[in-house]
């Protein structure tokens, strides 16, 4: 599937991004607006980003046959909307890294443990192309209510939302257990809030 525009955008300094499906064969992606121009997420790319991060084995225009789950709501059957959060946090990334295209690797997976905001629709695990994973984590750690993972022996770095920023460092490799170590004070927020919540130390990653 070839990118596509987002409707409705408009010349400002909102974020826009080519967000591409990781994997997908052949390519999904999307060049979508993420934010409008005072920062708030749009509606319009909502939808397809949900598409793009939708659980595997799903196809894009949704599966009739997968029932529902209680507290989400979905864009086509099987696929969940997605925490406008979310989006808000890819545009910040998008605006840092303007020229690089952000993979979704993994976005809702309905089988996750049940402390997983993959589970719910609030958390993606992204690459920004070309860009080291450190860096990546390093920015969006500074970003308020919003854990952040950074996975050195993988490929991904792990973005969620959350009501208390939390940062980790998880050294373990595909498919082995979860070895955490503390990481370096934190960055200073991105974002500006009138109380930026404080920063925890991992203790309650994806």
């Amino acid at each position: 599937m070839s990118a596509q525009t987002s409707p409705g955008d408009e010349a400002c300094a909102s974020a826009e991004a080519l967000i591409v499906r990781a994997s997908s064969h052949p390519e999904e992606s999307a060049r979508l607006r993420l934010s409008d121009c005072e920062g708030r997420p749009r509606t319009q790319a909502l939808a397809r980003l949900s598409r793009l991060a939708r659980p595997h084995g799903i196809p894009p225009e949704g599966d009739p046959s997968a029932a529902p789950r209680p507290g989400l709501t979905y864009v086509a059957p099987g696929i969940p909307r997605l925490d406008p959060g979310l989006l808000t946090r890819l545009a910040t990334l998008a605006r840092r890294w303007p020229d690089r295209r952000i993979l979704i690797v993994s976005g809702v997976r309905p089988r996750a443990r049940r402390s997983s905001r993959h589970r719910v629709a609030r958390a993606l695990d992204v690459i920004v192309e070309g860009v080291e994973r450190r860096r990546v984590s390093e920015f969006a750690r500074g970003l308020a209510a919003t854990g952040v993972g950074y996975y050195p022996n993988s490929t991904f770095t792990h973005v969620d939302v959350r009501a208390r920023a939390a940062y980790w460092i998880d050294l373990s490799g595909p498919g082995e257990r979860a070895r955490y170590v503390r990481p370096a004070p934190e960055a200073a927020p991105h974002v500006a809030t009138a109380a930026p919540p404080p920063t925890d130390v991992a203790p309650d990653p994806t």
